[in-house]
């Protein structure tokens, strides 16, 4: 996917190849850091309430993704996305495991 943003933002968006390449690398070192957040918010709200607000905020990133303009647009969506890919990370895994446990 990393492959098709960097020609999207390159081609449509006029953003260098350089400053996209930088903003994804920073992008997945947030998502790094959202990870441990976002698993205790899972365990504290529940792993349905963690996938359901990790596809909304999705929504919103790939909506910024087409609508934010130059590197600053670029660095919002980036994070957007990083942190929406947070929330189901280990959510998913959690909701199949107990499902499994249930039946």
């Amino acid at each position: 996917m990393h492959g098709l943003y960097l020609l999207w933002w390159v081609e449509e968006k006029h953003v260098s190849p350089a400053a996209v390449a930088s903003i994804m690398a920073a992008a997945n070192v947030a998502l790094m850091l959202a990870e441990v957040p976002t698993g205790w918010l899972a365990d504290r709200f529940g792993h349905r309430a963690s996938l359901i607000i990790g596809s909304s905020l999705q929504i919103v990133a790939m909506l910024w993704c087409w609508r934010g303009e130059g590197v600053v647009g670029l660095t919002v969506a980036c994070v957007l996305v990083a942190i929406a890919d947070a929330f189901p990370s280990g959510a998913d895994q959690a909701l199949v495991y107990r499902s499994c446990l249930a039946l």
